[in-house]
């Protein structure tokens, strides 16, 4: 396998230092603008060769695997034509490890399996992104059917869907996406943890809830703990997007998180009406929980901070949600 610098994080001379992935400060790495180091970074993109370094092959290993270190080094061909090139440009730039080959994430997404709960406002967005990510395999459960309303902020239906099952046509959806991907379609309403638990499979990798049901938060956390398994709760409220990402054992429960923020259940008019919302904010909200799931599955990162981002005053609010 041959490896050679990473063309994402573009290596460029800063004074004394060599800059690698300016741009995002998490991802930004330096090392010394020395002759040497800059001669090993022409040799490792091909433009040296090996008789113009004047190192050993020991001093050039031990170079060589300090880069590596550093997670300087990649794989990565960049064929523009491969059907995840893009993904695998991706990986690479936000790997901070020493791992050399992106589509071993690819890989991991190709294996994972993942349930969603509620093919509705963010269900919908959710699962195609997945599947144009490459998760492998799918399971939808929905037992609502198309309506017109719908067709103002989801995704996948359109106006010939309208009366049918939702789990159906947007199965039909994804497969016309990636032939390859496994699916199953569940034509169930779920009214009570039980019937979370029912329909989780013991090799499910993740679980998302994007439901909208009164208690629907409670059955999730709840069986997210008895299960072991991570769950990704999604959300909207009017200008406002929202992501938790629950992991058992390393971030708080749910519902302890909603018990210190959460605003207070109190109405002085009745508030039963049409969800005040429009289709740019729940595509946001399943962007974060996708971009979440994306990332939790792959190992990139372990997300540990709930997010709400509201887009009247271009607001975000992070919570470290981690266990103390």
């Amino acid at each position: 396998m041959q490896v050679h610098i990473k063309k994402t994080l573009q290596p460029f001379i800063d004074g004394d230092n060599i800059l690698f992935g300016n741009g995002n400060a998490g991802l930004t790495r330096k090392i010394a603008n020395t002759t040497e180091n800059v001669n090993l970074i022409k040799y490792l993109a091909g433009e040296m060769d090996r008789k113009s370094l004047h190192l050993t092959d020991d001093e050039l290993n031990t170079k060589i695997e300090k880069f590596k270190e550093l997670g300087l080094l990649s794989s990565n061909d960049y064929d523009p034509e491969l059907r995840y090139a893009n993904n695998y440009s991706y990986f690479e730039w936000v790997d901070k490890s020493s791992n050399i080959d992106p589509q071993s994430y690819q890989r991991k997404l190709a294996d994972s399996y993942v349930v969603i709960f509620g093919i509705d406002k963010i269900g919908t967005t959710v699962a195609e992104q997945l599947v144009r990510a490459g998760v492998g395999r799918l399971k939808l459960v929905d037992s609502a059917v198309v309506k017109e309303a719908n067709l103002a902020n989801q995704s996948i239906y359109t106006e010939k869907d309208i009366g049918k099952k939702k789990v159906n046509v947007c199965k039909q959806y994804l497969l016309a996406i990636n032939s390859k991907v496994q699916i199953k379609a569940v034509d169930c309403e779920i009214n009570s943890s039980n019937e979370v638990e029912k329909y989780l499979d013991s090799d499910v990798d993740l679980i998302i809830d994007s439901m909208d049901k009164t208690n629907d938060n409670e059955w999730f956390d709840r069986i997210s703990n008895k299960v072991n398994k991570p769950v990704i709760f999604g959300s909207y409220a009017s200008t406002s997007s929202n992501v938790f990402v629950k992991i058992p054992g390393v971030t708080v429960d749910y519902m302890d998180f909603l018990g210190k923020e959460q605003i207070a259940d109190d109405h002085l008019i009745d508030y039963h009406f049409p969800a005040a919302i429009i289709a740019p904010v729940t595509y946001m909200a399943a962007g974060l929980v996708s971009y979440n799931a994306i990332m939790l599955l792959t190992g990139l990162r372990v997300p540990t901070e709930a997010v709400q981002i509201d887009f009247d005053g271009w607001t975000i609010e992070k919570y470290d949600v981690r266990k103390k």
